[in-house]
């Protein structure tokens, strides 16, 4: 194996409260693919974008700043799985490398904890270090279970905002898998989290309710995201309104579908902590 290449990993709330198969997915398929992803000591919340950004985004990018700072230290980019997390620490870190007065403010505060923010790395989505660092000839070199049985695509909207190549580089990420990819016409359609915060029940019957309902439609077998704020959205709904759809779909992040194509078993990837009972034979 070549030299590893090495990430500051940033995994945030959801997937270590809600979905740590997540974290073991990654960890074992960045194994296997010669990625190191080393952990942030003493991070905090990103902050979550749909709440900070629109009520204290001085604050919120106060927060991100000193998130940065830690792998700034570390002298390492940092990759991010979940889309939240990444929407927040990309932008904060471009805003405040843009704009010497912010950086100034941010730094002044920062100082009083010994950091600062220097702008000298990146922070980039997991979809952009598989497919741009890592490769896909590479991945399919290590796939050894082809899938066989339809899956959705939920790019997220983080993802569309941030580039309207990303939600591409991820169909392809999960075409080179095998399986059947359900095109299902509303893929941009957001799962409803951010209006959570306002109106729940809305923003699972007026978002996530009438994704689900469509991918019944298509005889989706399962659901792939790579956000674990989709996933828990789209898992919530199909409990929350059982009674107002035909069966439940799994959803999956795609870290745990990569694992499972590699080879590794359901239980050794902690599968069954999603609350939607998933069975592909393994």
């Amino acid at each position: 194996m070549g030299e590893m290449r090495r990430y500051a990993i940033y995994w945030g709330c959801t997937i270590r409260v809600r979905y740590p198969s997540v974290e073991k997915a990654a960890k074992i398929v960045a194994d296997r693919l010669g990625l190191e992803l080393v952990e942030m000591d003493g991070v905090t919340c990103c902050p979550l974008p749909e709440v900070f950004n629109i009520l204290l985004p001085e604050a919120w990018r106060v927060v991100g700043s000193r998130n940065i700072s830690i792998a700034e230290k570390m002298g390492l980019d940092i990759v991010a799985i979940c889309n939240g997390c990444y929407e927040t620490l990309h932008k904060v870190n471009v805003f405040v490398k843009e704009n010497e007065l912010e950086r100034d403010r941010i730094n002044k505060i920062l100082s009083r904890y010994g950091r600062s923010f220097k702008g000298n790395i990146r922070v980039k989505h997991m979809v952009e270090v598989l497919y741009n660092d890592i490769g896909l000839d590479k991945i399919k070199e290590n796939v050894v279970r082809k899938l066989d049985f339809n899956i959705a695509i939920h790019p997220g909207c983080k993802l569309y905002e941030r580039d309207e190549e990303m939600p591409n580089m991820f169909k392809e990420l999960v075409e080179i898998l095998g399986g059947r990819i359900v095109e299902y016409g509303i893929e941009r359609l957001c799962c409803g989290i951010p209006y959570n915060y306002v109106d729940r029940d809305k923003s699972l019957r007026e978002r996530a309710l009438v994704k689900i309902k469509v991918l019944e439609k298509y005889n989706t077998d399962v659901l792939t995201t790579f956000c674990p704020g989709c996933m828990l959205q789209y898992e919530s709904v199909q409990i929350r309104y059982r009674r107002e759809i035909s069966r439940r779909i799994p959803v999956i992040n795609y870290m745990e579908l990569l694992a499972y194509s590699f080879g590794f078993d359901l239980d050794e990837i902690g599968i069954y902590v999603h609350r939607i009972p998933l069975k592909m034979g393994g």
